[in-house]
């Protein structure tokens, strides 16, 4: 699933764009909206963001200082700049950018369409790479995942001395730090070959795509472990954030969630790739280094319960403990609940989630599976439902009950109505009244 965030200070563009994209139904694309740079940098603190359209000119975070802040966050996220003016200065330093594009508001809704197509299909080419490695370079690698498997285990299994762990790193040429806490992940394949030589060579495989994803906003050293799977052992780059934060908790929350936002486009890489379902969980607080083979008995024990019943899952452990006491219907009940409570307000995938305390894709999934409905579809259905009450049973004004299930502008409620019905608001309500 990508996900698109929309933002403009003028709150008819952002808000008619939103609308447009949410009427294509683009299949696993999930749209989000913000009305100024400072909004959006929330979002990208809060989730992955995918693809970010955005104005190139607003007061306060401009696009081209959100721009900077979108590398650091997400450095695979594409940009694409809206502008009613056509300045070289503005477009000369946007498109010097990688994965920057450009254009301007006059080319109209199809053409950003046809835009945000294409940089999804670019997206999704990223993640169908082959050979990854030539014979040698595997071979090496393989070595070195070894050396590291072994003396991984080792640490997990309490067999490593604390004060010889920063020579050790130094020596296997790691960028670990003894003196930070660590985050935990391990990974898992539902399927794969029997053979344990094949088997091998496809975890090396992920390793290989997981550096890739990595690499440039964390310090990682991933490795196969005792159970079969993958592990890796993460620490922020802390030398990398942007954001004026000043504290090791807040670098480890932010690096959790840019773990679990890339760690879904691993899973999807691995299976574009490679023909690869993994799942993942990670430690949602960082563990000392004495602390850490605890950590990892953990992690297994939640993995082995199989929460996600053979779906991809990405999950923190405090996930993993939410589902494996509660009832998963007792949680999409909890989210079919608020939904039906908060219709006037935003019901992006992103909040419920948040609710949730799970991640977005998950829930999304989990939904479908339990209820046997997209999640949108099922918001949809909802607010369909509260309307026609409304209009039958209620004397208040047509763009009044819009407001009520969630649709800010007169247009937009009538659009989507006569989308669910074939009428109209007015014509629903003339023909309630004569029924």
């Amino acid at each position: 699933m990508y996900r698109l965030l929309i933002v403009d200070d003028e709150a008819v563009i952002t808000n008619g764009l939103y609308e447009i994209f949410n009427q294509l139904r683009l299949p696993d694309l999930d749209i989000c909206k913000a009305y100024s740079g400072q909004e959006a940098l929330n979002w990208l603190r809060r989730t992955r963001i995918d693809i970010v359209l955005s104005d190139i000119r607003m007061p306060g975070i401009s696009g081209l200082k959100l721009m900077t802040m979108i590398q650091e966050h997400w450095p695979r996220c594409k940009t694409i700049f809206l502008s009613g003016f056509n300045e070289f200065d503005y477009v000369y330093q946007a498109i010097q950018s990688p994965g920057v594009s450009y254009l301007l508001k006059s080319e109209g809704h199809p053409k950003v369409i046809e835009t945000v197509k294409k940089v999804i299909s670019e997206l999704d080419e990223s993640k169908r790479v082959s050979g990854l490695l030539e014979n040698s370079e595997q071979q090496e690698r393989m070595l070195v995942t070894m050396t590291y498997s072994d003396y991984f285990s080792r640490l997990l299994g309490g067999g490593i001395e604390q004060e010889h762990l920063q020579s050790d790193f130094s020596s296997l040429h790691l960028r670990l730090s003894a003196e930070l806490p660590i985050l935990l992940v391990l990974g898992r394949i539902s399927q794969g070959p029997a053979s344990y030589v094949a088997r091998r060579e496809q975890l090396l495989s992920v390793l290989e795509l997981a550096d890739n994803f990595l690499e440039q906003q964390v310090f990682t050293a991933g490795s196969l472990d005792q159970q079969g799977g993958l592990q890796w052992l993460i620490q922020p780059n802390i030398a990398n954030n942007v954001d004026g934060h000043n504290t090791t908790e807040e670098y480890y929350a932010q690096t959790v969630r840019f773990l679990l936002g890339t760690l879904e486009l691993l899973q999807d890489a691995c299976q574009a790739s490679l023909g690869l379902t993994i799942s993942l969980i990670v430690t949602d607080e960082p563990t000392s280094w004495h602390s850490v083979g605890q950590s990892y008995i953990q992690l297994s024990g939640l993995m082995q319960l199989r929460l996600h019943d053979g779906a991809p899952m990405v999950l923190t452990d405090k996930m993993a403990g939410l589902v494996s006491m509660q009832r998963k219907e007792g949680v999409m009940g909890q989210i079919k609940s608020f939904v039906r409570g908060h219709l006037a307000e935003e019901l992006s995938l992103v909040r419920l989630a948040e609710i949730a305390h799970f991640n977005p894709s998950y829930l999304s999934r989990l939904f479908k599976q339990e209820c046997g409905i997209n999640l949108s579809d099922y918001i949809d259905e909802v607010r369909i439902g509260r309307a026609k009450e409304l209009l039958e049973y209620d004397n208040e004004k047509i763009y009044e009950i819009g407001r009520a299930v969630g649709y800010e502008t007169p247009h937009s409620f009538t659009r989507f109505f006569k989308k669910m019905t074939g009428m109209s608001p007015q014509e629903y309500r003339e023909s309630s009244l004569n029924k």
